[in-house]
Formats: structure tokens, C-alpha cells, sequence
């Protein structure tokens, strides 16, 4: 996380369960620089984790390397650093293996969504691809014009099939970007515009402005990806269950859940009242893909700004409970 007042990056590794024991470590403090904002963990091991983060200062997407289990020894790599150019926003980091990183991210100036596929331990040999948003992007579907890449999420099942959630800030709209390169540096794939637009492929779609602030992807299995948002329209908590890797399957099966904050919300004890689902983030511990938890932000008019989480009864998320939890 990012320490707001002395603009370092910091880890917390916690001791027990309620994380209230533990080491905190001051993982990038550079002298009179800003870094450590739009950061993202995976860990393959207890002693082993890799963070992705903004380098403020220098606008450089960044990732370090843990050596040990409180990150107190470790590897810095700038992962891109073009001249002129502000990038690194909005990172979001998913490991196949030690020397196998991906690292969706914002690239700024460009306007574009970018990738980053990491070919050593610490990020010091890379691909970078440019996916959407500007004129080279590689996805079928691509939009050359468009301001993409913020707020995205990833999700990969081996090297080459990673699928990415992301706002484009163009249109309002909720995308998914699916990967299939054999190379896994997400050279090919196909762009699927899920909601907040004409031609969008949900039965259940908006078409005027979905999607934004924060979305989150978790995927049990290939064909089963499941997605939350915050329909920035109705402002609400939606959940998109996906019946196939793309998330656009034949006929349009594919349907956006109302979890909180609006009339006919499926949580029980949901809020009828506008203001929920902003910076939402999604796990299924079972991997079944029915029993998913989400947690998210309730910011309602009325100023009431309550951290939620949702308990999934169901793979669409059709039934379950949701509760206040700070």
C-alpha cells in the first residue's frame, strides 16, 4: 500500500488470521520521490511475493521481487519507462509461476491499456503489449481513439489465457479483454464491450455509461468468469457470471446481477438506495464458482460511506447476504 505521507510503498505481512500482529516494512522509500500509489500483490509463496505500483516521481510502472516473508529484502525493477510518457496506473499483477508475472496496467499519456509479460523473477526481461486504447493495439476489436485501461482487474488460468477487466473512460463502458497468445504476452485476443454501451453483449446490459470504479475478475474455471462493477449509471453493485472464456456466448446468456443499491437487489439486506459497489473486489474460495465473497464500497447520498461485503448463495449471485463491516 502506498503510505500517503511520507509517499513510500509498504507491506504489511501479517501474523494471524485477524492480521492483528505483524511486520510492517518500508518496501520503496526513494529520496525525494513519490512512490508506492496503484499497487497489486500475488503471492506464490509465504516468502515469496510480487508487488506491481506506480513510481509517482519518475511515472514509471514498477514491480518488486520479495526474498523473504516481510518483503525486508527484495528486488526493485522498472517494468516501463518511456521518456515523456506518465504510465504504471491502475496496476493489477497475476503469477503463473516465479518467473512468470502479468501485469495489466494504465499507460497515461498514451490512453491505452497496456501488458506486461514478465519472463524473470524480478521483471528484469519483459514484453510489453499495448492492448486497447491506442494506434497498435492488438486486440480484436481494438479502439485506437478510445481512453482505456483504468480500474482493471486480472485473472489467469495458465500463461496464455488470462482475461482482464477494464473501464473505458471514452464511453463509460465495462470491457473485458480475453488473451490467447501462445507466447503469453497477449499479442492476440478479442476486445468484449459487457456493458454501458450500444452493442454491449450482456441480455441484461446498459447502454448508457456501466462500469466504472473498480472493477474485479475471478475465474474458477475457463468458462466461468465472474465479474464485479459498479454501474456507474444506476450506481449500484452488479456481478456478471460468464458461460464462456470471452464472456459472449452464443445468444447472449451471459447476465448482469443487481447485488446493492437499487430496487430488486438480490442481497439480502441490500440497500434500495443508490450508492453501492464502487471499488468492489471479488474471490471465490471454493473455486466451484458458487460460493463467491465481494467486498465494496457503500456511498450513498445521504453521505453514509460503509466498507461491505457480499456472501454469494449461488453462481450468479442471485441469492445471498450481504453486512456491514466497518
Amino acid at each position: 500500500y502506498h503510505n500517503n505521507t511520507d509517499n513510500d510503498l509498504m507491506m504489511a505481512d501479517c501474523d494471524n488470521a485477524a492480521c492483528s500482529s505483524g511486520t510492517v516494512t518500508t518496501v520503496d522509500s526513494a529520496t525525494a520521490a513519490d512512490t508506492g500509489e496503484y499497487t497489486s500483490i500475488y503471492c506464490l509463496a509465504t516468502d515469496n511475493c510480487k508487488i506491481s505500483y506506480n513510481n509517482n516521481t519518475a511515472n514509471d510502472l514498477m514491480m518488486v521481487d520479495c526474498s523473504n516473508a516481510t518483503c525486508g529484502t527484495n528486488t526493485k525493477t522498472t517494468v516501463d519507462s518511456t521518456t515523456s510518457v506518465i504510465t504504471g496506473e491502475f496496476t493489477a499483477i497475476y503469477c503463473i509461476s516465479d518467473t512468470d508475472c502479468k501485469i495489466a496496467y494504465r499507460d497515461v499519456s498514451n490512453t491505452a491499456l497496456m501488458f506486461a509479460d514478465c519472463g524473470a523473477a524480478d521483471c528484469s526481461t519483459v514484453t510489453r503489449t499495448l492492448l486497447d486504447g491506442n494506434t497498435g493495439c492488438v486486440l480484436t476489436g481494438c479502439q485506437s481513439a478510445d481512453n482505456n485501461g483504468s480500474f482493471n482487474s486480472i485473472y489467469c488460468l495458465a500463461t496464455d489465457d488470462c482475461n482482464i477487466s477494464y473501464y473505458s473512460g471514452t464511453g463509460g463502458n465495462l470491457i473485458l479483454a480475453d488473451c490467447t497468445a501462445v507466447a503469453g504476452d497477449c499479442s492476440s485476443g478479442t476486445r468484449v464491450l459487457l456493458d454501458g454501451a450500444t452493442g454491449c453483449v450482456l441480455s441484461t446490459c446498459n447502454a448508457v455509461n456501466a462500469g466504472s470504479l473498480g472493477t474485479s475478475i475471478y475465474c474458477p474455471a475457463a468458462d466461468d468468469c465472474k465479474i464485479t462493477y459498479n454501474d456507474a449509471d444506476n450506481v449500484d453493485l452488479r456481478m456478471i457470471d460468464c458461460a464462456d472464456t470471452d464472456c459472449d456466448s452464443a445468444g447472449n446468456t451471459e447476465t448482469s446481477s443487481l447485488l446493492d443499491g437499487g430496487a430488486s437487489c438480490t442481497l439480502t439486506n441490500c440497500s434500495t438506495t443508490v450508492g453501492s459497489g464502487s471499488q468492489s473486489s471479488i474471490f471465490c474460495p471454493a473455486n466451484d464458482g458458487a460460493d463467491c465473497k465481494i467486498t465494496y464500497r457503500l456511498d450513498t447520498a445521504g453521505n453514509t460511506e460503509d466498507l461491505k461485503m457480499g456472501d454469494c448463495g449461488s453462481a450468479t449471485c442471485g441469492s445471498g447476504t450481504t453486512l456491514t463491516l466497518d
